[in-house]
């Protein structure tokens, strides 16, 4: 059974989350489905834009937010009408955000551990950035791993980079216990072995 927007679209009537309506859930199920029917997998349209050569998964995750945003929106929006929500949830990398759910999607997608999935095993995680947001930030700034105070892409490439020096095949496996961290909240007592 393929995802219709129209006939489907009901069962998202009244959905609200964060910055996201039902209209922008049914527009990204519907430029998934495109999405699949011209590529045939999440992971095939990815690929077109990953390389070896490349230094992290940037260019391949603007790929996909650029082929998925270049997808028919209707009948769920107008061509070039899309929602604040759905640039919410499919933001441009290139504008220097930290683009933290992209970040993480792919961390579940390319590792594989007893918390991510190892579905995509042709993209190498040394290649990964962290998915950055405030607990990751503030936590990192507390153990040196960033001097930087903007939570943004330069922040998440920082640490990326530092976390490199404990694992440089898999410096993102660091990123869960760095958002406990912060989430748990007192972390007056932290600091990386010989920071001070």
């Amino acid at each position: 059974m393929q995802f219709n927007p129209k006939h489907d679209g009901e069962r998202f009537r009244g959905f609200l989350y964060r910055f996201n309506t039902g209209r922008d859930a049914i527009c990204l199920l519907w430029f998934l489905r495109q999405a699949l029917e011209r590529h045939g997998s999440l992971r095939a349209l990815i690929l077109t834009g990953y390389s070896d050569r490349h230094e992290d998964t940037r260019a391949a995750l603007t790929t996909l937010v650029d082929q998925l945003l270049e997808l028919d929106p209707q009948p769920v929006y107008r061509r070039g009408h899309l929602s604040k929500g759905m640039h919410y949830l499919l933001p441009n990398p290139r504008r220097g955000g930290a683009c933290k759910r992209l970040h993480l999607f792919l961390r579940w997608m390319v590792r594989r551990d007893h918390i991510d999935f190892g579905l995509w095993p042709d993209l190498t995680p040394s290649k990964l950035i962290i998915p950055l947001d405030t607990h990751v930030a503030q936590v990192s700034r507390q153990l040196g791993l960033t001097r930087l105070k903007s939570p943004g892409l330069a922040m998440a490439l920082d640490i990326t980079q530092n976390l490199k020096r404990f694992d440089a095949a898999d410096p993102i496996k660091y990123d869960f216990a760095l958002c406990r961290l912060g989430m748990l909240g007192d972390r007056s007592e932290l600091r990386v072995q010989g920071s001070g």
